[in-house]
């Protein structure tokens, strides 16, 4: 039974979208993870962050507004970019596989992607949604390039390499590439014109479903739901109900804020920041920082034990984007279960906890970059309860963790052996 699972996980990792879509993940990972070490460093050097309110900063560094300033844009250029650089590398990828021409269908990927989120005001002023381009989109970036990619299939010919044509011969590639170019720049046209007229004008009346949805869930049941979209939405690559600013902005974090000062019982009880934020994101979306310690105890593939010494420092601090790239998790149906369950498990053990009064409830803002661990400790008002309960799951969610890491290495294995076979 088990060898059967291990030739069906292998299988589905030959699927195409899944192979080329690794393939544009491995290649965007430095840059991801310089993103990451960015992100994390900015955050350093902020004065209502975590490290840098414990060592004021503002203090004793000179110019540090000017040196976060460069982090940040660092941090933008790489994370924010993501999704529009993954659909020219997708689009690309999937071409050459079907041995068609990759640079004219990456461009075209591309130049689609652009089609799809630009928007133009009523004096026909176009405009893009920055947020578009960066990571919370990327599942949209790898569709269209796949799509794109795809298209050249299906309406081109084979093409020899391309790596010492001549000028006439990149001009028949280019009339060759008219068709799909064509097909794909129209289609994502007509989509965006639909997606404006009907879906975006809907949501932005009724405040974003996402956000919606995150506010009003403070039962535990549907806590518990809207974390498992979240960390599914994680593992696509998108933006998911729960994100840190969701938390602190909401009326249910003010309700309970003012019922702790009052000493009141808690009105809201089980929300996106007394379960999710405090107990499901030890390291970021799906517990990352169980998972990068697990590779680094369990896992004897060496890339996959690289990728998490070069992970462990941001992802410490909830900054996981390079490591869902790199290994990847994201799209791998081998940490599927484990990336969307375990924080779910986790926060039924605290809420059972809560319950019985052996916990206190994380009701406090957290400053920006609090390591995972922490964030309960501190959102609690420093509870020691609170943090000697984080660090028992964390070694709860890296046991947890185990047995998809050594499945891992098994699936990677036979990948390995199948690839000599070819």
């Amino acid at each position: 039974m088990f060898e059967k699972f291990v030739l069906l996980l292998v299988k589905l990792r030959q699927n195409v979208f899944l192979r080329v879509t690794q393939r544009t993940l491995a290649v965007l990972f430095p840059l991801i993870l310089i993103g990451n070490l960015a992100q994390v460093l900015a955050s350093f050097l902020s004065v209502n962050g975590f490290i840098g309110s414990i060592f004021y900063v503002d203090d004793w560094l000179p110019h540090y507004a000017g040196v976060r300033l460069v982090f940040e844009n660092i941090s933008k250029m790489t994370l924010g970019l993501v999704a529009v650089l993954a659909t020219y590398q997708v689009a690309r990828y999937t071409a050459k596989f079907y041995q068609r021409d990759g640079q004219m269908a990456g461009l075209g990927g591309l130049v689609s992607f652009l089609l799809l989120i630009y928007a133009a005001d009523k004096n026909m002023v176009l405009t893009i949604n920055w947020r578009l381009l960066g990571f919370a989109s990327l599942f949209l970036g790898l569709l269209i390039g796949f799509f794109s990619g795809y298209l050249f299939k299906i309406l081109t010919k084979e093409v020899a390499d391309v790596s010492s044509m001549h000028s006439a011969d990149i001009l028949a590639r280019a009339f060759m590439a008219l068709k799909p170019l064509s097909v794909s720049l129209l289609s994502c046209a007509l989509i965006n014109h639909f997606l404006s007229t009907f879906i975006y004008r809907y949501l932005n009346q009724n405040n974003d479903f996402f956000q919606a949805l995150s506010l009003l869930s403070h039962g535990l049941g549907l806590t518990l739901l809207v974390g498992i979209l979240t960390n599914l939405c994680a593992f696509i690559g998108i933006s998911g109900p729960y994100t840190p600013n969701l938390y602190y902005d909401s009326r249910l974090v003010a309700a309970n804020l003012n019922a702790t000062f009052a000493k009141h019982s808690l009105p809201y009880q089980y929300n996106g920041n007394t379960l999710y934020q405090a107990y499901g994101v030890l390291g970021g979306a799906g517990c990352s920082l169980a998972l990068v310690i697990a590779l680094l105890l369990f896992t004897q593939n060496k890339n996959e034990h690289n990728i998490a010494k070069a992970t462990l420092f941001p992802v410490f601090f909830n900054s996981n984007a390079a490591l869902l790239v790199g290994l990847p998790v994201l799209f791998n149906p081998l940490y599927l279960l484990g990336f969307v369950m375990i924080p779910v498990l986790n926060m039924l053990v605290a809420a059972l906890f809560l319950k019985w009064g052996w916990l206190s409830y994380s009701v406090y803002p957290v400053p920006t970059g609090t390591p995972g661990p922490l964030i309960a400790f501190i959102g609690s008002g420093a509870d020691w309860q609170n943090l000697v309960f984080s660090l028992l799951l964390l070694v709860l969610d890296i046991w947890c963790y185990k047995p998809f890491v050594l499945l891992a290495q098994k699936v990677s294995h036979r990948l390995k052996q199948s690839e000599r076979r070819e």
